[in-house]
Order: structure tokens, then C-alpha cells, then sequence
């Protein structure tokens, strides 16, 4: 690996008064230098704050991305923390999640419709 990680950040939007909520994750990717060692990555998703607001928390994360040395490395109710440990390509991370509002369950899945769980 060539020196420190690169840190990409992105935001993470629950909007909605009722389910089905909207959810926008913004697909973040790292693409390789133009020469050299590949680089490392740290990416990290934010809930915004307006999310925060109308009462959404963030729950447990099921990986998607194809690549091998992408590890998720811890999540809180406002924020998750992947670590991509030889960007060798251009690389996409995507993942589904749980979140939750005035205590009921949801998932958001990148490929699929959020599905809602009591």
C-alpha cells in the first residue's frame, strides 16, 4: 500500500413522512492512481442531519460490494465506516441496510425496493 488512506465521504438521505420512505445513497468510487501502488481507502456514510431530525437511525449493514478487500468496519445510528484495504480498480461500494423510525424496522437495499419490517 502507497502512504495514508484516501478518505471518501458521502451522506446518506432518509426523507419521508410515512413508509415507503425515500433513501438516497449516493454511490461513492475510488478510482486507482495513474501510476504507482494502489492506494487504501477509508469511505464513510453519514445520515444527514435532517434525517437525524425526523427521528431516522441507522441499523445493520449487509455488504454488496463484489470486491474482497472491502471490510466494513463499524456502524453507529448516524454513520458507517468502510475500509478498502488495495484499491486496484475503479471500485463501487454498495450495501443494503436496516434503519429505523418510531420504533419499526425498514431496509434499504441498492438493487431492490425498500422493503418494511415489524
Amino acid at each position: 500500500m502507497n502512504g495514508k488512506p484516501v478518505e471518501l465521504r458521502a451522506s446518506i438521505r432518509i426523507i419521508g413522512d410515512q413508509a415507503p420512505f425515500r433513501v438516497d445513497v449516493p454511490v461513492v468510487r475510488n478510482k486507482r492512481e495513474r501510476r504507482g501502488v494502489p492506494r487504501p481507502a477509508t469511505i464513510i456514510y453519514t445520515l444527514e442531519q435532517e434525517s437525524i431530525e425526523a427521528g431516522f437511525v441507522l441499523g445493520d449493514v449487509d455488504l454488496k460490494t463484489e470486491s474482497p478487500d472491502i471490510d466494513f468496519v463499524r456502524g453507529t445510528g448516524r454513520k458507517y465506516i468502510f475500509f478498502n484495504s488495495n484499491t486496484v480498480a475503479e471500485e463501487r461500494y454498495l450495501f443494503g441496510f436496516h434503519y429505523h423510525r418510531d420504533g419499526e424496522r425498514y431496509y434499504f437495499d441498492p438493487e431492490i425496493l425498500n422493503e418494511e419490517f415489524n
